[in-house]
Formats: structure tokens, sequence, C-alpha cells
């Protein structure tokens, strides 16, 4: 259901969008998380996070994002179910979690950046995905359950001792926020793109650049 209601905003915000701001909101994306091209690992995965990102993080002239402003638009024309939906989209949260638990129907997820725990209703293929992964990813409520958003990307594991000490260090400097997760997703993309490079030369500290 999640994805019925993504579509909708698709096809009333990026259908309609004018060339010139979509190309716009794609430079931004890939300043924030990095340049990526159609046939590279995750490529799918980038393409539907940039989506999301536009339709729930993206905020427009009028200070709201598509999600925060069909809501708005629509509201009296939306029935209780479908507000509860939107609503849940509106107020999403993307971060860097740990696969912590599995069970049937039910994945365990911990925020690495905010701290929190959440039981997350499985409802795509998890397929590769192992308890103790890091990935990025996007959580929905509605309906009294938390859903899991179309992106998923796997940070590789050999990266987590890094990933958690990058954590560790921003945490260690008042800097930890949700940005973080946008620089982790540029170093996945540079670790993929040069495989013979070293970890620690793709997985440091976020204040260096990240080529």
């Amino acid at each position: 259901m999640i994805t019925v209601f993504l579509e909708r905003l698709a096809e009333r915000y990026v259908a309609e969008a004018r060339i010139e701001d979509l190309r716009m909101a794609r430079d931004e994306h890939a300043q924030l998380t990095g340049w990526f091209e159609d046939g590279e690992p995750w490529y799918e995965e980038r393409v539907n996070h940039f989506h999301d990102w536009y339709l729930l993080d993206r905020v427009g002239e009028d200070r709201l994002t598509p999600a925060e402003r069909y809501l708005s638009t629509e509201w009296n024309r939306l029935n209780e179910p479908e507000r509860g939906y939107f609503e849940g989209l509106a107020c999403s949260q993307r971060s860097v979690f740990r696969m912590v638990a599995w069970r049937q129907g039910a994945i365990g997820m911990e925020d690495l950046i905010g701290g929190a725990f959440f039981e997350v209703s499985q409802t795509i293929p998890m397929t590769g995905f192992l308890p103790g992964d890091m990935v990025d990813a996007r959580l929905i409520p509605a309906e009294g359950e938390i859903y899991l958003g179309r992106s998923i990307i796997a940070h590789p594991r050999e990266a987590h001792e890094a990933i958690a000490e990058i954590l560790e260090l921003c945490r260690s400097r008042g800097e930890l926020d949700w940005s973080i997760a946008d620089k982790l997703l540029k170093m996945r993309l540079k670790f993929d793109r040069y495989p013979n490079m070293r970890l620690k030369h793709v997985y440091r500290d976020p204040r260096m650049p990240i080529l």
C-alpha cells in the first residue's frame, strides 16, 4: 500500500514537474549522496532513493515537501485511511539502521543516528540481507505499523566497524545528525566504484573530502 500512495504523489509532482526542476533536484541529490549512472551497483535502489527524497524530503519554495503539500491541498478529498498513509509519508524518517532481529513478517531495526528501536513490517523482498546488516533505509508509519520505504542500500559488512567509529566520532564532536546518512552513501558509492581502494581510504572522517 505504501507504494500505491508514493505513486500517487509521483503522478502529481514528478509527472507534472518542470524538466528544469527535476534536473536541479537531481543535481542537489547527487551533491548530497553522490553521482550514479545506469549499470552501477545499487542503481535501481538509488533511483528509488532519489524519487523518495524528492517527494518526502525536498522542500519547495512554499517550505513544504510534496507530501506535505499534497496533504494540505487534498485533505478534504481524502478519506480517513488515505489521510493516515499520506501523514505517514509526510513524517517518514530516513536514517542508517542496523537490522538486529528477524522473525516472520517483521524486522527489528536500530536507528544508529537517532538511537531508537523499531519493529518494522516486512513488505518487500529482503533477499541478500542478514541480521547485523547496516543499511540506509526509510521508515514510514501508517495504520499502527511501521513500513520500509522502497530504497534499502546496504553498507558492506567489512565497513561496519569503520561506520561505528565514524558515528561515534561525529557524536563526540556534537555533529551526529541525519546528514551523516548522505555522507555514508557517498562512501558506499566510492567503495563500489573503486574496489581496489583500501577501506580506510573510503569509510573515514566525514570532514575529509569524499571524491
